[in-house]
């Protein structure tokens, strides 16, 4: 209902967790996904939250209202170990808490890791006198890639580490850019190399790509580091998918045994995120332009990854 009230449920405690979630998805959400977006950020919907001695709260409902814009009032229950059920206490004893889903604060996340950063930083230098040292090469006039780039730059300069800007004209040659690639693969300040994509059209960013020193590929896109992370094994990694893990073990700090569906299948995004997620036990699939029926695939996951680059692709109703 517009009110979202919903009713109480008594179920076993071993399943409760999963099943009330699953159960509100099938009986109540179909309901109230026609309305999603006429009453969007106006309504506010509530629902049975649980708390029983630490466990989190009906984690995929939550997120589903906060993609939709709504605030969430919660409604405790009681649990009873020793009866082993879940439970709606008296009417008359229930305490209403009002709390909002928020949003995942990622610049705040950010700012806590750049913080991080620099104390380890400071910890290389002063222990090893080793200052970190990241290049970035820029060819051509992209405004995107420019204002990308720095920001990298100003984020490794306030992290403390040491910037080498390479800006090269859009007629570059392959040749050229490969030489100065080998040149930073033999510097002995340059610790990490990123070559900004994408690159002039004369130019096959793979064997660009390719011609990195792994240990220093801190996109984590040469295949030696690709294979390494295909097979479990420590790797530098892209770094927007390992953010989409990270800003989501802010919600859920164990990803094991989560289903996540992860949307494109790109090298830059998907396929690392993929990887990431297998690492974390959780189990995946990976969908793309050819997947049939992708709103029934999206409505089956307790974590959902939206890698294709189109803002609202994903509908409100495609999550449960």
């Amino acid at each position: 209902t517009e009110q979202g009230t919903f009713k109480a449920l008594r179920v076993p405690a071993k399943w409760a967790i999963r099943r009330l979630a699953q159960y509100l998805t099938r009986t109540h959400i179909p309901d109230l996904n026609s309305g999603l977006r006429a009453f969007r950020r106006d309504v506010a919907l509530q629902y049975v939250h649980l708390l029983p001695q630490g466990f989190s709260c009906v984690t995929t409902m939550t997120m589903t209202f906060l993609a939709n814009g709504y605030s969430v009032k919660y409604v405790p229950i009681e649990y009873s170990k020793r009866a082993g059920v879940l439970g709606c206490p008296p009417a008359r004893a229930m305490t209403e808490v009002d709390m909002t889903a928020k949003i995942i604060d990622g610049k705040a996340i950010a700012a806590e890791l750049r913080v991080k950063v620099g104390a380890e930083v400071k910890r290389l230098t002063s222990q090893h006198g080793v200052t970190p040292g990241l290049a970035v090469v820029l060819a051509g006039n992209n405004p995107a890639s420019e204002s990308y780039v720095g920001s990298k730059a100003k984020a490794t300069k306030e992290a403390g580490m040491n910037s080498f800007d390479h800006r090269l004209p859009e007629t570059v040659s392959q040749a050229d850019l490969l030489a100065l690639v080998k040149k930073l693969n033999a510097d002995p300040a340059v610790h990490g190399i990123l070559v900004q994509l994408p690159l002039p059209k004369q130019i096959d960013a793979q064997v660009v790509l390719d011609a990195i020193d792994p240990k220093k590929d801190v996109d984590g896109f040469h295949p030696v580091n690709v294979g390494r992370l295909a097979s479990g094994l420590s790797a530098l990694v892209p770094c927007t998918p390992l953010g989409c893990v990270m800003l989501a073990k802010t919600v859920h700090p164990s990803l094991a045994g989560l289903d996540a569906v992860v949307i494109g299948r790109s090298n830059i995004v998907g396929k690392p995120v993929t990887q990431l997620l297998l690492a974390e036990n959780a189990t995946v699939t990976i969908t793309h332009s050819k997947t049939r029926d992708l709103p029934a695939v999206c409505r089956r996951a307790d974590l959902l990854v939206a890698a294709i680059g189109r803002p609202e692709y994903v509908r409100g109703e495609w999550i449960r």
